[in-house]
């Protein structure tokens, strides 16, 4: 597909969305289910939507803002890397940082936009919370570890049922919350 000046591939999937993300956009409808997966009857949970709407809205429903999302979203998620790692030692956060912003897997992420994509995202701010967890082991480090375990499953189902049973077990094991 072709959208000004700009050359992308767009499947079925991502057409979808678009029409779902349409219908909230202009119709000011809410969703409570969101894309299917692979398996007949299993939907993903609503937050993928909720996590595009504002690109949707500042692009005016323009595919390529999606994308431009999506890389947003990717830069963002390496800054944290790097002011996460920061704290512990400057060098550190540069060698990690740019090993994730260097992943060749990565770059294919930024390409188009899919609910599976955004899933990276997601893992690394959690892959976060489980380190700030397993150094403070507080009661805010556990919650904002389930946070991210819990929106885990709006973008991926069988990866977010793997981070949330890590959760539990990381939480369980630990007598001082």
């Amino acid at each position: 597909m072709e959208t000004k000046d700009f050359n992308f591939p767009i499947t079925y999937d991502q057409a979808r969305d678009m029409l779902d993300l349409r219908v909230m956009a202009t119709f000011k409808d809410i969703q409570v289910i969101g894309p299917t997966t692979s398996i007949n009857g299993v939907m993903l949970g609503p937050g993928y939507y909720y996590f595009n709407l504002p690109a949707f809205w500042l692009g005016h429903g323009n595919p390529q803002v999606l994308i431009n999302w999506n890389i947003f979203w990717f830069l963002l998620s390496a800054v944290a890397i790097f002011l996460f790692f920061y704290k512990k030692n400057l060098w550190l956060g540069l060698v990690i940082t740019i090993i994730y912003l260097f992943a060749p897997h990565l770059f294919n992420i930024t390409g188009y936009f899919w609910n599976a994509n955004s899933m990276v995202y997601v893992f690394v701010f959690f892959c976060l919370a489980i380190w700030n967890f397993s150094e403070k082991k507080t009661r805010s480090s556990a919650l904002w570890l389930g946070v991210f375990a819990s929106i885990s499953m709006h973008f991926e189902a069988a990866f977010g049922v793997v981070l949330s049973t890590r959760r539990l077990a990381l939480v369980f094991a630990t007598d001082s919350i």
